[in-house]
């Protein structure tokens, strides 16, 4: 289970982190970029913002593929270390709620101070979001079991 994990990490960070953000980055820095061009009358493609239109939209990307990979390795390995008894599965599924609260909670801060918000009401608001999918993943699953295995 926890291998189908990383390797759907690997093919959603790679698909939609990277190749869905670069196509949508790259159509919107080249309309942005087209729009400049018309308004000053002149070609920019010799120019730095003219290199920085076909850089910027591969960092963008390599960024959002990055954490698409990482988060879900990162918690598919508790697992990992479950199946290999080094924890046990309830330790695995412990640990893994911990460290997506706290992915949530760093991603909420930095939204926040790229966005000029207050970082702990973002972070808590991210994080908050986070515990009810839990919450709710939980309710479903223990529903599922009374269903399944009466």
């Amino acid at each position: 289970m926890s291998l189908a994990i990383i390797g759907g990490g690997l093919a959603f960070g790679f698909m939609s982190g990277f190749v869905g953000t670069f196509l949508s980055e790259r159509a919107e820095r080249i309309r942005e970029f087209k729009e400049i061009e018309r308004a000053i009358g002149k070609s920019l493609k010799s120019s730095i913002y003219g290199k920085v239109t076909v850089i910027v939209p591969v960092y963008v990307a390599l960024m959002s593929s990055i954490g698409v990979i990482i988060f879900p390795t990162m918690l598919a390995a508790m697992y990992l270390l479950a199946y290999y008894n080094i924890i046990s599965v309830g330790m695995a599924y412990t640990l893994t709620n911990i460290m997506s609260i706290l992915i949530l909670l760093i991603l909420g801060a930095y939204m926040a101070k790229i966005s000029g918000e207050n970082i702990l009401k973002s972070a808590l608001r991210v994080a908050a979001l986070g515990l009810g999918a839990i919450i709710i993943v939980t309710i479903i699953k223990s529903l599922t079991i009374k269903i399944l295995m009466p």
